[in-house]
Order: structure tokens, then sequence, then C-alpha cells
């Protein structure tokens, strides 16, 4: 009489302690697979984003294309430069606070040229009347606003506008 109530609480341990294994073994491997999911949907998206980037990338690029192309046809130009007028306290070209055209009226913000630069270049007044051309597009494309400002004093260093 005494093996069988011996036996038993081992027999009922034995039981549990399987169960919670098999329990333990279940919740892993749902764990496994939950991961994995999160992976396959991570790669996923990261796929799409640089797809996105490169689909991005590849219009930005063919705008400028085509901007560059019209401006060197001269279909499209924006005077930009025309207005210009040499500071000789500052030793810059600057639009002058009095200047009578209407397209330096027009301009908001501010216009500045180092002396250094060659503003009679046409590949710099082309480059920059291109990049003009898309800046509403780089503004929407990025979200960032003032791209062209920052590409031209990057590429021409000391053209601030």
């Amino acid at each position: 009489m005494l093996n069988k109530f011996f036996y038993l609480p081992m027999i009922i341990t034995i039981i549990l302690t399987l169960i919670g294994y098999r329990t333990f073994v279940n919740q892993v491997e749902r764990i496994k697979q939950s991961e994995y999911e999160n992976i396959i949907v991570r790669h996923n998206l990261l796929n799409q984003y640089i797809h996105l980037i490169s689909a991005t990338n590849s219009k930005l690029s063919q705008s400028m294309v085509n901007a560059y192309a019209l401006v060197a046809e001269d279909h499209y130009n924006i005077h930009l430069f025309d207005v210009l007028s040499y500071l000789k306290s500052f030793n810059m070209y600057g639009i002058s606070d009095h200047s009578p055209s209407q397209f330096a009226q027009q301009l908001s913000g501010t216009l500045v040229v180092s002396a250094k630069s060659n503003i009679e270049n046409t590949v710099l007044h082309d480059e920059v009347t291109a990049i003009s051309m898309i800046d509403d597009e780089l503004t929407l494309l990025t979200g960032e606003s003032g791209l062209m400002s920052a590409y031209i004093i990057l590429r021409y260093r000391g053209l601030f506008i």
C-alpha cells in the first residue's frame, strides 16, 4: 500500500514536467516563427524602401537632365545673374536693394556670390537655372526645402541663394 502512495506523486510530477516541457517547446517555436515573420516583413520593407529611393534618384536625375536640356536650348532662363552687381565693399556680387529689375524684386531670400566665382561662366548659369527649375520637385520628393541652395553652395563654394 505504501508503494502506491510513494510512486503517485512521482508519476504526477513526471507528467507535469513533461507537459511543462512540451508547453515550453511550443512557446519557443512560436517565438521563432514570430521572429522569422518579423524579419521577413522588415526585409520586404527595406527592399521597398531601397526601390523607392532608387526610383526617386532616377526621377530626379532625369528631371535634371531634361531641365539642363531645356536651358541648353535657350527655352528657359531665370535671368538670375543678370540682376547681380559687384559690391566693392564686400568683394562680392549681390542684388542691390534698389534694383529696378522686376525679377530682382520678386526674389525672396538672399543671393550672394563670392567674387572668386566666375559669374560669366555659362556652365554656372545653365546649372543654376536647371537646378532652380527642379527645386519644387526636389522639395516634394525629399520633404526638405532649400536643397537647391545647398546643392549650389556645395558645388560652387561661395554661391549662396
